[in-house]
C-alpha cells in the first residue's frame, strides 16, 4: 500500500491514491495505519485520485478511528496539492466532490497556495443538525451536570459546536472560545480530538462567530488563507506540504 504524507497548518494526512488501491480500506486497517507508535502515523486518510463522468474528483475522509468525515479544510487543501502533485489538475479551477457537498479548489503560485471554496456557514439546525424547532442556533443555554452553558452549533458541511465556557462534557467535539476585542483564543475538546495546530474549518467559523456577529456571510477557504498569510507570511507556503 503506498501512503503519501502531507500536513496543512501541522494537520497531517496520508493520501491513499483511489487509482491505485480502488477498494476502500476498512476501518480496523485505517485505525492502524493512523497509529502514531504502531503505524503510520496521521491526524486521517484522504482516499480520492480518479475523476469521476463530470470530472469532479470524489473524495472520502477518515478519521483516525475509521470513522468518516464529511468534510475538512485541511484535508482538502492537501488533497487538491497531492492532485497538482502527480499532474492530475493543472493551474485551473477544478472540483472536488464529499460527503459534505462540492467545493471549488485550485492551486497557485506552482503549488505554494492553495485555495478551497468552503461554502456559506450556516446555523440552520435542520443543516448542522441540532434537536429541536427549526431555528438558527446561536447562543442557545445548555445544562450540563446542573450548570447551564452557552453555545453556538454551526456548519460549512459537517457540525461543530462552540460553547462560550471551559466545563464542557467529555465526549463532545466542541472549541472552548474566549473572544476580546481584538482577539479570538479557542481550545478544542477534548484535546484527543485535534492535536495538529489548526483545524482550519472550525477556526473560520469561530472567527465568524466571534468578530463578524450573527448575520449570515459566505466565509471561504480563501478569506482564511489571506487572514493566516497576514499573521504569518509562511502559512501559504506550507498549507498542504509533503512530509
Amino acid at each position: 500500500m503506498k501512503l503519501q504524507k502531507y500536513h496543512g497548518l501541522g494537520n497531517d494526512y496520508l493520501v491513499l491514491d483511489s487509482r491505485d488501491h480502488p477498494n476502500l480500506p476498512a476501518s480496523e486497517t485505517i485505525r492502524r495505519i493512523c497509529d502514531r507508535h504502531r503505524g503510520a502515523g496521521s491526524d486521517g486518510i484522504l482516499w480520492g485520485g480518479n475523476p469521476n463522468d463530470q470530472g469532479q474528483f470524489p473524495l472520502r475522509i477518515f478519521n483516525p478511528d475509521g470513522s468518516e468525515a464529511e468534510k475538512s479544510g485541511n484535508g482538502l487543501r492537501i488533497f487538491a496539492r497531492f492532485l497538482w502533485d502527480c499532474k492530475a489538475v493543472s493551474a485551473q479551477p477544478f472540483q472536488i466532490e464529499t460527503p459534505g457537498g462540492r467545493v471549488e479548489a485550485q492551486v497557485q503560485e506552482q503549488g505554494r497556495m492553495v485555495v478551497v471554496e468552503m461554502g456559506k456557514v450556516s446555523f440552520d439546525s435542520t443543516r448542522i443538525p441540532v434537536v429541536g424547532e427549526p431555528r438558527e442556533v446561536v447562543d442557545e443555554p445548555i445544562m450540563v451536570l446542573d450548570q447551564e452553558l452557552r453555545y453556538t452549533a454551526a456548519t460549512i458541511g459537517n457540525p461543530h459546536c462552540v460553547v462560550q465556557h471551559p466545563a464542557t462534557p467529555e465526549q463532545a467535539y466542541a472549541r472552548v472560545l474566549q473572544a476580546t476585542r481584538g482577539e479570538c483564543r479557542q481550545t478544542p475538546w477534548p484535546p484527543q480530538a485535534a492535536r495538529h495546530e489548526a483545524v482550519s474549518k472550525g477556526m473560520i467559523q469561530d472567527r465568524r462567530r466571534a468578530f463578524a456577529g450573527l448575520e449570515q456571510t459566505v466565509m471561504t477557504e480563501r478569506h482564511w488563507q489571506h487572514w493566516q498569510h497576514r499573521r504569518d507570511p509562511l502559512a501559504g507556503s506550507d498549507a498542504a506540504q509533503p512530509r
